[in-house]
Order: structure tokens, then sequence, then C-alpha cells
């Protein structure tokens, strides 16, 4: 559109150039005009030592006077409309540049603000796919609840007895007080605030013993240690074979109940269960294997 209407800028020019050559066309024909009036005033003169009539000559002098006269007010009014038309031709095409050019900056600006509208789409675009993977990894890591891990960490035994037999003659027994260190571990993002549990040992699928675990509150991300004490005693001639070989094998099972708080906003009920085998040293009266899942 610049380009077009530098072109009618162009032409407006050349219009005015037209016109100026005109004029000098125009200027021609004047000294044509004058050239007619010299003609009729030699008729004048002439007329007295001509051999016709002086009359004849006379009307023929004033002929070439009005013929003269008549070219002269042509030329000038024809003069004077030529320049008006091209003048007005030069008007029409310099507002027809004007227009070009001021049609040629509307669709520059209309190309600016469509890229200025299509850059903020590509930053909404942009914003969005962001937002939408910080989503995803939160539902996958932060907002993703786990259940936390219960286990016996370790054991160590305070007292233990054992007698071959008792009075009711109902074989050896084994007595045994111990300290255990309990573990709750919670991998969450929030807390985990568990109820109250029991611990419960077991010797050949009979229980021998307990220990109680308190309610709390685990912080998140964060393991919390816990000790109880239990206390263990079994009556059972199967426990010659452990007494002779010098080590008893117990298992214990638990299961801890809570709820994980993510944020204030989210609640899930989960359960946390834990099954161990433990190795007890007889002898030496120490815990030799303590092995949990």
């Amino acid at each position: 559109m610049a380009e077009e209407g530098h072109q009618h800028v162009v032409q407006a020019g050349n219009d005015i150039e037209y016109v100026s050559a005109d004029s000098n066309t125009k200027e021609l024909q004047h000294k044509k005009d004058d050239q007619h009036v010299v003609q009729a005033k030699n008729d004048i003169e002439y007329a007295p030592a001509d051999s016709n009539p002086k009359e004849l000559r006379h009307k023929k002098a004033d002929q070439h006077v009005v013929q003269a006269k008549n070219d002269i007010e042509f030329a000038s009014a024809d003069s004077n409309i030529a320049k008006e038309l091209q003048h007005k031709k030069a008007e029409q095409h310099v507002v027809q540049a004007e227009n070009d050019v001021e049609s040629g900056s509307r669709t520059r600006s209309k190309e600016l603000q469509h890229k200025k509208r299509m850059r903020r789409l590509y930053y909404v675009a942009a914003f969005a796919v962001l937002q939408t993977v910080v989503i995803l990894v939160l539902a996958l890591t932060i907002m993703r609840i786990k259940t936390p891990k219960f286990r016996i960490r370790s054991i160590t035994i305070d007292e233990l007895s054992i007698s071959s037999s008792n009075s009711n003659n109902d074989g050896p027994s084994i007595n045994m007080k111990f300290e255990a260190e309990i573990g709750v571990k919670n991998t969450n993002f929030g807390h985990f605030k568990f109820e109250g549990s029991s611990i419960n040992f077991m010797y050949g699928g009979t229980q021998v013993g307990d220990a109680l675990v308190h309610k709390g509150r685990v912080k998140a991300r964060s393991t919390k240690k816990i000790h109880v004490t239990a206390e263990v005693g079994t009556t059972n001639w199967n426990v010659a074979s452990h007494i002779e070989s010098g080590s008893l094998t117990l298992t214990s099972q638990a299961k801890m109940s809570g709820t994980v708080h993510l944020m204030k906003l989210v609640e899930k009920k989960r359960s946390a269960e834990m099954n161990c085998t433990i190795t007890v040293d007889l002898e030496e009266k120490v815990v030799r294997d303590l092995n949990c899942k």
C-alpha cells in the first residue's frame, strides 16, 4: 500500500509538470494571435498602397483583428479550463496517494495488533501447559498418599529366666521382659495421626505376650520413635528343645490405623501392618536376629 501511495504522488507531480507544459503551448498560441494582430496592422498600413478599393482592405484588416481577438479569447479560455482540469486531476492523485499511505499505515497497525494478540495467546498457552505440568507433579508426588511403615527397630532384654519344670509338671518355661523401640515412618507431605494399638508376641502360633502403643502423631516426611515394654512367658514341653539349642524364636504382629492429613485439605485413612521374626540367644540374653516386614 505504501508503494502505491508513492506512485500516486509521482503521478500528481507529473500532472503538475504537464500543466506547466500545457501553459507553454498556450504561450505559443498567444504568439500566434499576436502575429494575427501584426498581420491586421500590416493590412491597414498596406491598404493605401493597394490597387484594390480601400474599403475592401479595411474590411479585411478588421476581419483579421476580430479573428485575432477571438483567437486570444479562445486560447485564454481553453488554457484556463485545461489548467483547472489538470489541477483537479493532480489534486485527486494527491488525495489518492494520501489515502493509500493512510491505508498502508492502518494495515501495518492491524498486523502489529495481530502479532501482539498471537504473542499473548502463546504466553497463555505456555502458562496453561506449565500449570498442567505442576498439577501432574503434585498429583504424582506431593498429593499421592502412601501408607506409613510400622516396624520394631530394636529389642533390649532386661530380664530372662528359664525353668526346667514347675510344680504342676507342665514342662519347662521361659519368662522374659524386654524394651522395644518402635519406628513409625511417614513418607507423606502431610502428618500421620495414629490411634493406639497393641503388638502381640507369638510362640508356636500362641500369644505369649503383648505391648501397648499409645496414640500419637508423626510429622510429614519423618520417623517417630516409640519405646514400649513387653513381658513374654511360655510354658510348653516344646520349649525344652529351644533351651537345649540355646535360642528361642518368636513372632510379633500388629496393626496401626490412622489418618494422613495433607495440607489441611485432604484426609485419607491408612493402616500399617507389621510382622516380625525375633531370634533370642538364651545364653547371652540378647536378640541375635530381628527381621520385620
